[in-house]
């Protein structure tokens, strides 16, 4: 089901790696958002808007 809301879009761009739609299913999200759990949200979102930051001079 997944893999269905994702086809048109550009996974390559946003993984930065090729990818068929095939890998990307409601397992692997499912895993992915265990990990996000893990390392916590609150410090993912804060690493990356210190590297925007970082990168924009800001």
């Amino acid at each position: 089901m997944y893999s269905e809301y994702l086809e048109g879009k550009l996974i390559d761009h946003l993984l930065g790696t090729p990818v068929t739609l095939k890998q990307i299913d409601d397992n692997v999200l499912g895993r992915t958002l265990d990990k996000l759990f893990e390392m916590g949200v609150t410090e993912l979102f804060t690493k990356i808007a210190l590297l925007i930051i970082k990168v924009l001079g800001i």
